[in-house]
């Protein structure tokens, strides 16, 4: 099997394994006895287990990055945006199961930072381009003041979504984004925005509002 082959199916099958069993628990002789796969063949593409985990999360980070890009060059209006990116974001989290989340801040912490770094930026950058279009077209009160909402909206979910406070509490992550999303862009909505949002179909279906 070529090399370049053997690596996706690596990829795709561990990091499908790894998001519901976390890194800890994911055997590489598991892994490749289900591929069909030799131990050595999986060695001479990774350097380690680490080293596996490392290329998944690049992958991961240059598959949400092209997914928000192409909400965001679409051409639809703030409203249909700002569901599509509630609905991305959230189906993103979802997959990540708690085994992950605890392993990753446990055992590999400066794995989580980066991951936590690369979501900031990214959140970051997409709301404050998303904001600017919801001013412009009308969607957004023009005296919010757009800073302080990114940081305060950035603040509530990284001190939310994460393994020490979801392992004490009965909601998921998915739950909690979906909240603080609502709650923080029900400050911001004009009155016919907040309706309009409201009534989008993905939004019904998540009780983001």
């Amino acid at each position: 099997m070529p090399r370049d082959d053997a690596k996706s199916r690596i990829l795709l099958a561990a990091r499908e394994r790894m998001l519901r069993v976390g890194y800890t628990r994911l055997s590489v002789d598991d892994l490749v006895s289900d591929l069909g796969m030799s131990k050595k063949t999986f060695y001479r593409i990774f350097r380690s287990k680490e080293d596996l985990l490392v290329q998944i999360i690049d992958r991961t980070f240059a598959e949400v990055r092209l997914g928000f890009n192409r909400i965001m060059r679409s051409d639809t209006d703030f409203v249909r945006k700002l569901t599509a990116i509630v609905s991305f974001i959230g189906d993103q989290v979802a997959r990540i199961g708690r085994p992950l989340q605890e392993d990753m801040q446990k055992v590999l912490p400066h794995h989580w930072h980066r991951i936590e770094q690369f979501r900031r930026e990214q959140f970051t950058r997409t709301f404050s381009t998303l904001m600017d279009q919801g001013i412009a077209e009308g969607y957004i009160r023009d005296d919010v003041n757009k800073r302080v909402f990114l940081l305060a909206y950035l603040g509530g979910i990284q001190s939310t979504i994460v393994p020490a406070v979801l392992v004490r509490e009965s909601f998921s992550a998915q739950e909690a984004l979906r909240c603080i999303v609502g709650i923080f862009f029900q400050g911001i909505l004009t009155e016919d925005a907040r309706q309009e949002f409201t009534q989008m179909p993905t939004v019904n279906n998540t009780s983001l509002l």
